[in-house]
């Protein structure tokens, strides 16, 4: 007899909990990390830390903000447990925010698309392929002074719209363009 098992279950089995930091924090995170948890996880980019269960990065997650004290919204944990998932990952984004960031981008006078996206609580600003990075640093420079900035994704393109996976969409200036 054959088992299958379900998808969803496949696509999660090799993930592990995971504490991201904001990349204005990387360097203290780092640090920290290097000083006292390399035992209990890797180190798999500048900001992100990946552990071996999910108690050992809620209480990474708790040290960085009680002791190194790096605000809670600059810390995002994936795959934790429900609870401390919720502690880590308090504000949602809302239309709100959304709206900020379309301000954002329509003050950097350049073109782009904006998505909300709150099943994975981000916010896409797509500018086109293979768009000038001189187009990057000028809306990063604007969403940058937000306090949610380290859920704001700039990209070429995003599977996001191709799905039509988003909740809102603003097309500043015209909307993104290939170039």
């Amino acid at each position: 007899m054959k088992h299958v098992k379900l998808f969803e279950s496949f696509v999660n089995e090799g993930k592990k909990p995971t504490v991201e930091v904001s990349v204005r924090h990387a360097k203290e995170a780092g640090e920290a990390f290097r000083d006292a948890y390399s035992k209990m996880g890797k180190m798999t980019s500048t900001n992100t830390f990946q552990f071996k269960n999910a108690e050992d990065a809620e209480e990474f997650a708790e040290y960085l903000v009680d002791y190194i004290e790096i605000p809670e919204d600059e810390i995002e944990g994936h795959n934790l447990d429900e609870s401390v998932e919720g502690s880590i990952n308090e504000g949602k984004l809302t239309t709100k925010d959304f709206d900020k960031v379309v301000k954002a981008v329509e003050k950097s006078k350049q073109r782009a698309t904006v998505l909300l996206n709150t099943k994975w609580d981000e916010i896409e600003v797509i500018i086109g392929f293979n768009a000038p990075d001189s187009i990057t640093n000028t809306i990063w420079s604007h969403t940058d002074k937000l306090s949610f900035n380290n859920k704001i994704a700039i990209s070429g393109d995003s599977s996001t719209l191709s799905r039509r996976e988003y909740d809102e969409i603003a097309k500043v200036n015209g909307g993104h363009k290939d170039y």
